[in-house]
């Protein structure tokens, strides 16, 4: 599955086409979870989603719920399924990015890194958002009952999410840097 995984990133790095349709799939559907939470919050006490609190803890969880409104949960299950695909689609996207500026910049390091199958990390972020969501639907489905270690799974999943994604992002930016920088001295040289 990893070679599948990697492959995939490493045919969207190379390719332009499928490069921006990933891009533009990522925007989209970010666009949409932000209009899907702005018709979220006035039937949930002013609350964001709690896929987008970042600083959410667990005590937070089922108290939030007792603020939603009824059609709160409809809106929360149509954004839900939209945050499926927006974090795969963010992740290839860093991921195509941070392979091309490998292979761009620092070819053997590229080869090191694809032997190992390693240029798939940054879809871990999409692994621990998957869990949020699905975390958050259980205990929403299942609310007012309140089921133990959901709350729990909800804040962890989401902090090892951001924690990924922080990281996948700065070293996506770095590379590309890196990337530019080799390139103008490159065309220096020539020059």
């Amino acid at each position: 599955m990893l070679l599948t995984l990697q492959n995939l990133v490493l045919r969207i790095s190379r390719t332009w086409w499928l490069y921006l349709l990933v891009t533009g799939l990522a925007v989209g559907s970010l666009l949409f979870l932000q209009e899907t939470a702005a018709a979220f919050r006035p039937r949930a006490s002013g609350l964001d989603p709690l896929d987008l609190q970042n600083q959410l803890a667990p005590r937070e969880v089922y108290a939030q719920f007792a603020g939603y409104a009824p059609e709160a949960r409809e809106i929360y299950r149509r954004f839900a399924l939209v945050d499926f695909g927006f974090p795969l689609f963010a992740s290839l996207f860093v991921a195509a990015t941070i392979a091309w500026s490998l292979r761009y910049a620092l070819p053997g390091l590229y080869r090191q890194l694809a032997d190992r199958r390693l240029l798939v990390l940054p879809l871990l972020g999409t692994a621990f958002d998957w869990m949020e969501n699905l975390a958050v639907l259980l205990a929403l489905g299942l609310y007012p009952v309140e089921v133990g270690g959901l709350p729990e799974l909800v804040v962890g999943a989401k902090w090892m999410k951001l924690g990924v994604v922080a990281i996948s992002n700065m070293v996506m930016f770095g590379l590309l840097v890196f990337a530019a920088a080799h390139y103008v001295r490159q065309r220096v040289r020539r020059s």
